[in-house]
């Protein structure tokens, strides 16, 4: 093997450690939002403190979120 050829080899540069970091951070958050939507939902709605509309809200934002992170595992495997 030539010192070009191992000089060919790339290396992970602070830039993108720090882009993966931040990208698997915002991952994290969406799915926590996501699940404690679902929680506060049926933990609320247990104690009788919830009506249809506001849980119906907390669903959808619990459901977007989750869908985010689905949609760009999808982009990134491509």
């Amino acid at each position: 093997m030539s010192v070009d050829d191992l000089m060919q080899v790339k290396t992970n540069t602070k830039e993108t450690i720090g882009k993966n970091k931040i990208t698997e951070i915002i991952d994290i958050a969406l799915k926590g939002i996501g699940t404690a939507m679902g929680i506060a939902v049926v933990v609320l709605s247990v104690l009788g403190r919830l009506d249809i509309k506001s849980a119906l809200m907390m669903l959808g934002i619990g459901l977007a979120s989750v869908s985010v992170v689905l949609l760009k595992g999808k982009k990134e495997e491509k």
